[in-house]
């Protein structure tokens, strides 16, 4: 969240998930003048989440848009079958087939969710502001993702099962 809840949303239930404030922002925007601030903000939300868990047993790393499904045992059926150890960016190609020509069949679409190996987030979050810097011209949270694990040497894992409704 961008600031905590407050009103009729407090005392937070527990039977909800616990929110998070997400980082203050607005110096690095200021520097950088993004086209789609909202955007940087989201990428940044991984570099805070491996920050916030770097002494959990943390495997992978599921990143979604807010409208994403997420079926939890197929995930962890299908996530069997790659050792978590490695660098891995595992999602679902567009189906919007010039949004895979522009970016090379080399972006997991966020509408359709994407996995990162932990120890790939742990690399992407090691340089993120510099990266948020490269970038500040791409339009959407998953190009810009992309582009910074590009810059890291790995390309997607495309897998069949990750849908992208457009």
């Amino acid at each position: 969240m961008d600031e905590a809840p407050t009103g009729d949303l407090m005392p937070w239930s527990d039977a909800l998930p616990p929110f998070r404030v997400s980082d203050n922002l607005t110096k690095l925007l200021q520097e950088t003048k993004p086209r789609f601030p909202k955007n940087m903000r989201m990428v940044h939300g991984i570099m805070e989440v491996v920050r916030e868990m770097r002494d959990a047993n943390i495997r992978w790393i599921v990143m979604g848009d807010d409208d994403s499904i997420f079926f939890v045992e197929n995930m962890i059926d299908v996530l069997r079958g790659f050792d978590h150890r490695k660098y891995y960016y595992i999602g679902g190609q567009s189906e919007f087939i010039i949004a895979n020509f522009w970016y090379s069949f080399n972006t997991g679409y966020g509408g359709a969710g994407f996995i990162l190996s932990y120890p790939l987030a742990k690399a992407l979050a090691s340089d993120m502001e510099n990266c948020l810097r490269r970038y500040t011209q791409l339009v959407a949270s998953d190009t810009h993702t992309m582009c910074c694990i590009a810059d890291i040497g790995v390309n997607l894992t495309p897998l069949k099962g990750f849908h992208q409704v457009l």
